[in-house]
C-alpha cells in the first residue's frame, strides 16, 4: 500500500472523514505524487474556469443544465488525463468533502455553489437534532457546548466532561443537574449516533 493512503480498516471503523481532514496532500497519478491540497484545489479551479469558456459540457454545468450520463463520463475521463489527474476521489480529499461528487466540485470551481464545510454540516445536523427534542432553554444551551466538543474531536465521550475546557465549565455537574446521571449518558450516546457518527452525505 502506498504511503499516505487510508487503511481499509480505518475506513471500516468509520474514520475516513478524520483521515480526509488530517492529511494535507493529495496523491495524484499512478505514481502517487504528493500534491498539497491547496495547490491541487487552486489548479483545479483555474483549469475549470478557463475551460468554461470553450468546453460545452462545463458550460452546461455552469448554466445549471443537467448532464447526460455519457457527458458525465466524458468529462470525468478528460479531467483525469495525465496533465492534471483530476478525479472525484482526489477532489474529495483536496476539498475535505467525502460526500461531494465531480459536478459539485465543478460548480464550486465556477462559484455557482458553496460547498459546506464539515463544521457547517455537523452544525446543521445538530440544529435539526435539537429541534426534534423537547428541551428547556438551559438544556439546549448546555448541549451547544457539547456540540463544539463533538465538532472538534469527531465524537463526545463522557470523560470529556471531566477534562478542560468542559471541566472548567463544570460540565459534568451541570449535565447531571439538567438530565440526571443516566440521562446525560443517554444524551451523549444519542448525539454521537444521530449527529457526529452519521455519514456526512
Amino acid at each position: 500500500m502506498a504511503p499516505g493512503k487510508p487503511r481499509v480498516d480505518l475506513i471500516e471503523l468509520g474514520l475516513q472523514d478524520e483521515w480526509l481532514h488530517a492529511v494535507t496532500y493529495v496523491e495524484a497519478g499512478p505514481q502517487g505524487e504528493r500534491v498539497d491540497k491547496r495547490d491541487y484545489v487552486s489548479h483545479w479551479e483555474e483549469t475549470i474556469r478557463s475551460a468554461a469558456m470553450e468546453d460545452p459540457i462545463i458550460r452546461k454545468v455552469r448554466d445549471g443544465d443537467l448532464l447526460t450520463p455519457e457527458e458525465e463520463t466524458s468529462l470525468a475521463e478528460r479531467l483525469n488525463r495525465p496533465e492534471n489527474y483530476f478525479n472525484e476521489d482526489s477532489l474529495r480529499r483536496a476539498y475535505r468533502q467525502p460526500w461531494g461528487n465531480l459536478i459539485d466540485f465543478v460548480k464550486a470551481a465556477l462559484g455557482t455553489i458553496h460547498l459546506k464545510t464539515r463544521e457547517e454540516v455537523l452544525t446543521e445536523n445538530f440544529q435539526a437534532w435539537l429541534v426534534a427534542k423537547s428541551l428547556t432553554p438551559q438544556q439546549a444551551q448546555y448541549l451547544s457546548l457539547l456540540k463544539n466538543r463533538g465538532i472538534a474531536s469527531g465524537k463526545i465521550e463522557v470523560e470529556d466532561l471531566f477534562k478542560p475546557p468542559l471541566s472548567i465549565l463544570n460540565a459534568a455537574g451541570l449535565g447531571v443537574e439538567l438530565f440526571g446521571e443516566k440521562g446525560i449518558q443517554n444524551i451523549i450516546e444519542d448525539l454521537n449516533d444521530s449527529v457526529f457518527s452519521r455519514k456526512l452525505a
